[in-house]
């Protein structure tokens, strides 16, 4: 009998999933992908959930298996320890608000059947999951690494270790709630703040791919904005990069696909010496990243 993980990329619109073996290889082709049901009720999400566990575990032919491990990365703001999630009016899993969602699906779980009887079930932020695979294929010392969509997501790593409330990093860890400006990263690092700068040059709100797609045709006002999307990134982050001094930068994520039009902005004022870099499949490194938390040495707080 052979040990499978399942791997979970929970997201407001898609939910991405994965099997893997003891050994780190994927056991099905490719990542497949299911609608989320996100703005359901709750028993709508879970019982999707479950069913979207089912379907991974039925696309073995080998029956002869247990499931071992059920990694889940979950969006924010979310108690990964206790499995509560906070998330509300982010047009996103609001019935869950306050739910112990990890608690809820470990019942439902149990209940499938003999194979998931063993498994345990993880919880943990998207970004750091992305960050943990990111970093394990680099194998660099230490590394920030960022995911730029509906919010800004953040994870900063040394020596296998997630960093919280040193090197100048915040005491959760994360970016997305630190002042900047008139209000907080978030609210400019994110789809939303991009449409802002977008109104301001094109006096309406586009999408990150509305937007790339006019940049791609030359459009002066298209680049201007990408050109004040890569500083204000550049000024947000440089203070956190500056204190931690990282080997390597990272970004995924959605609006990352757009690296070559904010990329000189992105520059402006952060350390010359640093490795910046766009992930080859921000999807690929959550999903690796969820299954090494059980592999490997990582350290999370």
């Amino acid at each position: 009998m052979k040990d499978i993980s399942i791997c979970l990329d929970i997201g407001g619109t898609y939910i991405k999933g994965m099997v893997f073996d003891e050994n780190n290889n994927p056991l099905i082709k490719q990542i497949k992908q299911f609608s989320a049901l996100s703005n359901q009720s709750a028993t709508v999400i879970f019982d999707n959930i479950i069913q979207i566990m089912k379907d991974l575990v039925q696309s073995q032919n080998n029956k002869d298996f247990k499931v071992v491990f059920l990694g889940v990365a979950f969006p924010g703001p979310f108690d990964y320890k206790k499995g509560i999630s906070y998330i509300k009016d982010l047009g996103k899993f609001d019935s869950l608000y306050n739910l112990n969602v990890k608690q809820e699906l470990k019942e439902r779980v149990q209940a499938i059947g003999h194979e998931f009887e063993t498994a345990k079930l993880y919880f943990t932020n998207d970004a750091t999951a992305f960050a943990i695979g990111e970093n394990y294929l680099s194998k660099v010392e230490s590394g920030a690494y960022f995911t730029i969509g509906t919010g800004l997501g953040s994870t900063f790593i040394r020596d296998k270790e997630i960093i919280k409330g040193k090197f100048g990093i915040p005491e959760n860890g994360m970016l997305y709630s630190e002042p900047f400006r008139s209000s907080i990263i978030d609210n400019y690092i994110s789809s939303r703040g991009l449409k802002n700068i977008s109104k301001k040059y094109l006096q309406t709100e586009l999408s990150g791919y509305k937007l790339a797609k006019r940049a791609n045709m030359g459009d002066e006002g298209a680049l201007k904005a990408f050109q004040e999307f890569g500083n204000d990134i550049s000024e947000a982050i440089s203070p956190y990069i500056d204190s931690f001094n990282p080997k390597e930068i990272v970004f995924g994520g959605q609006i990352s696909n757009s690296h070559p039009y904010f990329e000189r902005g992105l520059q402006e004022n952060l350390l010359k010496h640093i490795h910046i870099r766009i992930s080859e499949n921000t999807s690929t490194s959550t999903l690796l990243g969820l299954f090494l938390l059980q592999k490997e040495s990582f350290i999370e707080n």
